[in-house]
């Protein structure tokens, strides 16, 4: 199978973490023996880095300046490499609203995989238009987690049986020791906690930061992991030394895929704070690593997570909430390490592995050349 793959993100350096999903689902199916072609036109990172073109477009004059040449650059990409594959596997309907003017040209057929919490969501009705265009034009139609699918359903008054839920997958490593991993990343030995994302105002890390100055009073056995970067770390610093946190939270900053699974390895509590999101690698990452999860009602958390069983829900927002759950897995230990096992089982058991999203996107690619 020729696959020509659209992405506005893939990694450009070994430490570069945006698009990583991208990279594994179809660096797997090239050790499958299937050939893939990549269009992701560079030289445009002030409007596909950082949140993304979405939200770069929103806050950045440059953006916008730099919107039309690279999707005149895209689109003529598509021309130029697109006839010689067998099919279009766009990623986020931008890529695929392009190929879809293109298809005169190319004749190939188009597989969306929207990726976009944001877009699925979106409420601007001249925006909504073409999206919806996209969504009943495309070959395929595919969304990460059933949460995405109701929502897109929803909001674009289109029926379920118009896309496929297909989620990605990730790697299910071994256990490691987590006291000598905890040494080498210089983390006190305490139940540690990890949160991971970019620190923008939609990943909520605020909820986090004040559910730990509630429960600070009754319990300081634990230590705050916090990876990512973003234009709220100064004022996500600033409010941890307001709660008097700072010695209990580790800003690590951006750092590589690689060192993020370090820290998974070395934690024992996933905290999911965000307030919309299709799905949420970081999700089963966690839950691969066997870590106990609470998270907030949204994508693939609302999908596999069962609450007392794998994990703990809490209300968006609610400080006092989180709290409650994080007091009762610090005094629970046992509680603790039963919801991690079986954090890890139900990854192991939905099979979600890059394995069996490979596969079942190569099932849609011959269905829809069929």
């Amino acid at each position: 199978m020729r696959i020509c793959a659209l992405t506005t993100s893939y990694p450009t350096t070994n430490d570069t973490t945006r698009g990583i999903f991208i990279y594994r689902l179809f660096h797997t199916l090239q050790q499958q023996g299937h050939q893939v072609t990549f269009v992701c036109p560079g030289g445009f990172s002030s409007l596909t880095g950082g949140a993304g073109i979405f939200s770069n477009l929103q806050h950045s004059w440059s953006a916008r300046f730099l919107f039309i040449p690279y999707v005149l650059v895209f689109f003529f990409h598509i021309l130029h490499k697109a006839p010689r594959h067998d099919i279009i596997h766009a990623n986020w309907s931008l890529t695929a609203f392009l190929a879809l003017l293109a298809k005169p040209i190319h004749h190939k057929k188009i597989i969306l995989t929207e990726r976009s919490s944001h877009l699925i969501q979106l409420h601007n009705p001249f925006l909504k238009f073409f999206i919806r265009f996209t969504y009943t034009h495309v070959d395929c139609l595919v969304v990460l987690s059933k949460t995405a699918q109701h929502q897109l359903s929803s909001n674009y008054h289109t029926p379920l049986s118009a896309s496929f839920v297909v989620p990605n997958g990730v790697d299910v490593p071994r256990i490691s020791s987590k006291i000598s991993l905890r040494r080498t990343l210089h983390l006190p030995q305490k139940t540690i906690l990890l949160a991971v994302g970019r620190l923008t105002r939609d990943k909520n890390f605020d909820t986090l930061l004040q559910a730990l100055h509630h429960i600070h009073t009754s319990s300081t056995s634990y230590h705050l992991v916090l990876v990512g970067d973003g234009e709220d770390k100064q004022r996500l610093q600033d409010l941890a030394n307001t709660h008097r946190l700072r010695s209990f939270v580790t800003f690590t900053g951006k750092i590589s895929h690689e060192q993020v699974y370090s820290y998974m390895a070395a934690s024992d509590i996933f905290v999911q704070t965000s307030l919309k999101d299709s799905g949420g690698n970081v999700i089963l990452e966690s839950m691969a690593h066997g870590l106990a999860l609470l998270s907030t009602p949204v994508g693939w958390a609302k999908d596999y997570l069962v609450a007392g069983k794998n994990g703990l829900f809490f209300t968006p927002r609610d400080a006092i909430d989180l709290s409650k759950c994080l007091i009762l897995l610090l005094k629970k230990p046992r509680l603790l390490h039963t919801l991690g096992r079986a954090a890890r089982q139900t990854i192991l058991h939905e099979h979600l592995t890059w394995k069996n999203c490979s596969q079942r996107y190569l099932q849609l690619y011959h269905e829809a050349l069929s």
